[in-house]
């Protein structure tokens, strides 16, 4: 049974959709200049438009995402306070897993 994990910066567009418009997913957190982690922590807000044309302006965000054999794909989204939780939820938003201790310690850093 194989388990992955990466980090993903996703941009999103800033409506009540929240349509994911692009991924950037990386193995560690340190991979991402400072001012592209730092703008998806703060989830930053681009005017409509800045993105592509027509979009209703767009956001970005971090998580955590895990991939399961067993149990297919979980994510754990930073918080606007900031803060990794501590569960992994499935795409109906139930929990599947605890966030590892390695990434707890990696986002602590």
């Amino acid at each position: 049974m194989t388990t992955t994990y990466e980090w993903a910066i996703e941009t999103v567009t800033a409506d009540d959709s929240e349509d994911i418009l692009d991924v950037d997913h990386r193995d560690r957190l340190h991979e991402w200049p400072a001012e592209r982690l730092l703008h998806a922590l703060n989830q930053d807000r681009e005017p409509a438009g800045a993105f592509m044309k027509n979009d209703p302006g767009t956001f970005t965000r971090l998580a955590l995402v895990r991939d399961s054999d067993r149990d297919g794909r979980a994510w754990a989204y930073i918080g606007d306070d900031g803060a990794l939780p501590a569960k992994m939820l499935d795409a109906y938003d139930r929990p599947v897993c605890d966030v590892p201790k390695r990434y707890r310690e990696e986002f602590m850093r």
